[in-house]
């Protein structure tokens, strides 16, 4: 099994959406067009996770990638009809030297077929080779989770930063 890191604070989960929606008020979705890093090619388990220290499968988070999957749509859509303002999201995996890889969130600025690209708007906590900011692009079908943000009390989707935040606040009662 590879090892897949998951942030699991939550305050980095409470404040995910608040940076995806500062990076839309700020304009870093319009980041300069250099050249681009790609997301890793290697093969990926989504399902796998850094959870309270040993590597499982968490029910919570598999159900919030698959519901993250069957409702694609919903966001391709919202997307297509852009409003100011908003911020359009996804959580894609990033191959980490080394072995396994790191979800992070990325700013979408394009989706053209199976392509995303965006903007990486999480500081990366391993060697990925792109930095926060950096333009970077994935496929469709390696969207973990996705978000659209119309401020902090109205975000639809964010699925795996629910289970994330459920999964701390069990941790936090455990004494952990």
């Amino acid at each position: 099994m590879k090892r897949v890191m998951f942030a699991v604070d939550r305050g980095l989960v409470l404040s995910a959406c608040v940076i995806v929606a500062a990076c839309v008020l700020s304009g870093c979705d319009r980041a300069p067009a250099k050249e681009r890093a790609s997301i890793g090619d290697e093969p990926k388990d989504p399902n796998a996770s850094l959870v309270s220290g040993g590597e499982q499968r968490d029910p919570r988070l598999v159900a919030a990638a698959e519901e993250a999957r069957r409702r694609w749509p919903e966001f391709v859509d919202a997307f297509s009809q852009r409003e100011p303002n908003v911020a359009y999201a996804v959580k894609l995996p990033f191959a980490v030297r080394g072995g396994g890889h790191e979800y992070m969130w990325i700013q979408v600025t394009l989706i053209d077929g199976d392509k995303i690209e965006g903007t990486l708007n999480n500081h990366p906590t391993q060697d990925v080779g792109v930095k926060e900011g950096d333009p970077v692009r994935g496929n469709v079908d390696d969207v973990y989770d996705w978000l659209i943000g119309r401020g902090r009390d109205n975000i639809t989707g964010a699925f795996s930063l629910r289970a994330l935040e459920e999964m701390q606040k069990e941790r936090e009662a455990r004494g952990r």
